[in-house]
């Protein structure tokens, strides 16, 4: 059976301590769209070596901050519609296998939380009823930060991989 793979971003903004670097290095951050077509790449090159054939179809939400180097660090699942071991999985191992996400987009914060929505479904009805999950997920998580008065709380990426 041939499964279609969708990985949806979210950058959330997270308390951080920033270190200061020995010299002072003049160098700009991407724009978001290029950050999320690098990303992209990114989650395609980990996604290729992570086995998806015995995971359950579903969405499985991904939160992780990257370390200095960029590395995807503390991740852990925060969210999937049903019990689905294997498909939770895939969605932190996907993210283990990132080398890297920096540098990090324009505006993103030190220790930048990043939220990764993993899809995986069988068809292409599938994949767009799981897609328009989580456009409703990143909608509602945008109100809620927006309501407690955090600056630019979320952003929302789409990055389709598997087609």
């Amino acid at each position: 059976m041939n499964k279609l793979v969708l990985a949806a971003f979210a950058a959330c903004l997270a308390t951080s301590v920033s270190a200061k670097p020995q010299q002072m290095v003049v160098t700009g951050n991407p724009s978001l769209p290029s950050w999320v077509e690098s990303t992209s790449r990114s989650v395609d090159s980990a996604l290729e070596r992570v086995n998806i054939s015995r995971s359950e179809t579903g969405v499985t939400y991904v939160r992780f901050t990257c370390d200095e180097a960029g590395k995807p660090q503390n991740i852990t699942t925060v969210r999937t519609g049903m019990h689905a071991p294997n498909l939770d999985r895939v969605g932190r191992q996907t993210i283990s296998k990132i080398k890297s996400l920096h540098p990090m987009f324009d505006g993103a914060q030190p220790n930048q939380l990043v939220e990764a929505a993993i899809v995986i479904a069988d068809d292409q009805r599938e994949i767009d009823r799981l897609l328009a999950e989580v456009k409703t997920r990143a909608r509602e998580q945008n109100a809620k930060w927006a309501a407690r008065g955090v600056p630019n709380p979320v952003v929302s990426l789409a990055i389709v991989s598997g087609f």
